[in-house]
């Protein structure tokens, strides 16, 4: 061990001591336990203020960007809701002039509007249903062929091929109900009395409109006119008369109904 000087009051100590026992002086190149315990828990504070910092930071930039997401979600939410809200005010108001006009060319642009539209559907049974009643070049002229074969037999007194256009029950014939073939024939034979030699028919326009059954089932109404010509031994009854007919038929072109008035006789 040895002796050296106190570097402030110069009193006689040993080189190990940590500082000078008469003026207590820290002696140079020692470190106190103390110091060095202190400058360990500020840097301790300083690495936990940093922490904190950073943490919260990151916290506080997570939190930011989640209610950014959050609000840009219910702005989306909110104009998908307005948007709805106006295509079904668009929607309804489009089906109420489709509707006053109710033809084929509004459904047709309602669905050019609105192809997935609260009303589409209804649209699409409308447009349907105007197919199913157009009436083809096919239909008219079977239903007017049935009338004019029916007469033309009925002028000729052709009993059995005028039965094949008349359907076996008849709802009305000439305004009887539920009519038979029979009142047919019995109409047939009026016609042809004793005293008429020939008749002769000669058919004006026939009309065909087409209508359906349970939405499904074609039935056929058919208006006509016709003149009726008879040559009768007794020339002072009728022997002419202008006629206004109306036929019903069903799918099959059979008549199913008949009514006939005199429009001019003489």
């Amino acid at each position: 061990m040895a002796l050296i000087n106190c570097p402030n009051c110069g009193s006689t100590i040993s080189d190990t001591a940590n500082h000078c026992p008469k003026c207590g002086v820290q002696l140079k190149g020692s470190t106190p336990k103390n110091k060095n315990k202190t400058s360990l828990y500020a840097l301790f504070a300083v690495l936990g203020a940093l922490v904190i910092i950073i943490g919260g930071t990151i916290a506080y930039s997570d939190y930011a960007e989640k209610k950014e997401k959050r609000e840009a979600l219910i702005q989306e939410e909110q104009a998908k809701v307005a948007a709805k809200q106006e295509r079904d005010s668009l929607d309804r108001v489009l089906w109420e002039k489709t509707m006053e006009k109710n033809d084929e060319q509004a459904y047709q642009l309602y669905l050019q509007k609105f192809p997935d539209g609260k009303h589409a559907e209804q649209a699409k049974k409308h447009l349907d249903y105007a197919e199913k009643m157009k009436l083809t070049s096919e239909e008219e002229y079977g239903a007017s062929e049935c009338i004019s074969s029916f007469f033309r037999c009925l002028a000729n007194g052709y009993e059995d091929d005028m039965l094949v256009y008349l359907n076996p029950n008849l709802s009305t014939f000439l305004g009887k109900k539920n009519a038979t073939k029979v009142d047919a024939i019995a109409y047939m034979k009026k016609i042809h009395s004793d005293d008429v030699y020939s008749v002769d028919i000669t058919m004006g326009d026939i009309e065909v409109k087409k209508s359906l059954v349970d939405n499904e089932e074609p039935i056929y109404t058919a208006t006509f006119t016709y003149d009726q010509r008879l040559e009768r031994e007794d020339t002072s009854l009728e022997t002419f008369a202008s006629m206004k007919g109306t036929a019903t038929l069903n799918k099959n072109y059979k008549i199913t109904s008949l009514s006939l008035s005199k429009t001019a006789t003489y």
